[in-house]
């Protein structure tokens, strides 16, 4: 048995129509992306506060606390950097998505271009031919040679992309090494950027 595969699209028209609802998709991911972005910028914010909140805490009233409770209010911060490195992850997959979809975006207007433009360089060689006057074949080789150039780089560029999703956060410290840093006044550099 042969292989089932989807046969391709001449009809320029259809093309650019099946384009444009991919486009029109890629829009609104584009949409979605934006919102999940900032969502995940919100909830860093607040996970840093608590962090902040807990730290300040510890240090202005730790002769007041009990061993325990110090190392449970150090054993929060460390669940809270925990939190915020996790919606930071998400936060650069998410960056990551958008760019790609975005540079989606791009290339889908470019190959709706480069079909325009291919229509105009048949009708023109079809009136070149008609009135004898020069072979349009060096016109349509450079457009093609430029059209392949431009999606070489844009695999290149969705390439590096799709690694720099693959990179991981250094760990967190231990509940015992986050209180001494945060008695100790070093404070907690690790996870969440401080507070102004």
């Amino acid at each position: 048995m042969g292989c089932l595969t989807t046969p391709k699209v001449k009809d320029p028209a259809e093309q650019i129509r099946l384009l444009s609802e991919l486009r029109n998709e890629v829009l609104m991911t584009i949409k979605e992306s934006e919102t999940k972005i900032s969502k995940a910028k919100k909830d860093m914010q607040e996970i840093n506060e608590k962090i902040n909140q807990i730290e300040n805490d510890l240090r202005q009233n730790q002769y007041s606390y009990s061993e325990t409770e110090k190392l449970q209010k150090a054993q929060n911060v460390l669940e809270l950097k925990t939190d915020y490195q996790r919606v930071n992850k998400s936060l650069e997959l998410f960056n990551a998505n958008h760019t790609n979809f975005k540079n989606s975006l791009q290339m889908i207007g470019s190959k709706i271009d480069e079909i325009k433009n291919n229509e105009i360089l048949k009708q023109q060689g079809e009136v070149f031919i008609k009135i004898g006057d020069t072979d349009p074949t060096p016109v349509l080789r450079k457009n093609y040679e430029h059209q392949l150039e431009q999606q070489k780089k844009d695999e290149k560029t969705l390439n590096l992309l799709k690694a720099g999703n693959d990179v991981l956060n250094p760990g967190l410290p231990t509940a015992d090494v986050l209180l001494k840093q945060i008695l100790l006044g070093n404070g907690t550099t690790d996870g969440a950027p401080p507070a102004y």
